[in-house]
């Protein structure tokens, strides 16, 4: 059910923002951009044209974006951490036939050569479902989630290895260059700065170790197959649409593969570092980048 006073709420605010916010860029400060679309007269997305990060505009300040994750962000089971019972019953079926059921990721990294023992960071857990997983088919995982009340769950629940603060993630030097997969889900479309998530990667990443991040599909040739879909994708909850542009020019220097799911599935399981630069159909309403950094 829509809660008009919270949506009256934000556009007000959004229009305030117009008169007084910053203009440029929350990825990369440039002041150049294209507009793609609008909602509601007061914001509209907007495509940087320096590092071509599809944003809405106007922008959140990161405190605020920091404390919504903390106490408003509601998105279904992504966020509703269950009782006892019911965790009961999903980790005692492993998440079969459950919306979070892993294994056609696990597979996914199957296909890509990701063994069990591989040492994961899982970027933005939620409160567990998909690192827990993880650990269950044989991974080594620390993970990262901003929200404290669904990491600490994770921690107590799920016995989930967790860091839920940004400073502290920095500060954790001693994991510089120790994993072999840094994997994000659902993600990069939250964060204020994508490209400083993929600098974390880098940092924590052995050499040669793999990018795999998914998002809702933002390219344009998804917009021209589902219009509808691609513009119901950006807004209060998705400040962020990642494109296929953004993240070629992100791993310009590196091995990659970017391509749509569930649509581009056979071709990412033949993808190896020695594939090169891949771009495949952006037909599905999910947009996955690997990356070999």
């Amino acid at each position: 059910m829509v809660n008009y006073v919270e949506k009256i709420s934000y556009l007000t605010q959004q229009g305030m923002r117009r008169l007084t916010g910053p203009e440029g860029c929350p990825n990369c400060g440039h002041d150049g951009y294209e507009t793609r679309d609008r909602k509601a007269l007061v914001t509209e997305l907007r495509d940087c044209t320096r590092c071509r990060l599809m944003y809405r505009y106007p922008t959140d300040p990161v405190e605020e974006s920091v404390d919504f994750y903390q106490k408003d962000y509601e998105q279904g089971f992504t966020t509703d951490m269950p009782d006892d019972y019911a965790l009961k019953r999903l980790t005692d079926s492993r998440f079969a036939g459950h919306e979070k059921d892993y294994a056609p990721l696990i597979a996914l990294l199957g296909d890509l050569g990701v063994a069990s023992g591989t040492r994961i960071f899982d970027f933005g857990c939620s409160w567990g479902f998909g690192s827990w997983q993880f650990t269950q088919a044989g991974y080594e995982v620390k993970s990262f989630e901003i929200s404290r009340p669904r990491a600490r769950y994770a921690r107590e629940n799920l016995s989930v290895d967790v860091i839920d603060d940004t400073d502290a993630l920095a500060a954790a030097t001693h994991l510089d260059g120790t994993f072999d997969l840094f994997f994000s889900n659902h993600v990069m479309e939250h964060v204020p700065s994508p490209s400083n998530a993929v600098a974390t990667a880098r940092r924590l990443l052995k050499p040669g170790g793999l990018l795999v991040a998914i998002t809702p599909n933002g390219s344009l040739g998804y917009r021209a197959a589902a219009p509808e879909s691609w513009h119901r994708f950006w807004g209060k909850v998705h400040p962020n649409m990642l494109n296929d542009t953004f993240w070629a020019r992100e791993f310009a220097d590196s091995s990659h593969f970017i391509g749509s799911l569930p649509h581009g599935r056979d071709q990412l399981s033949g993808w190896t570092a020695a594939s090169g630069q891949v771009q495949d159909s952006q037909q599905g309403d999910q947009l996955i980048c690997v990356a070999r950094v």
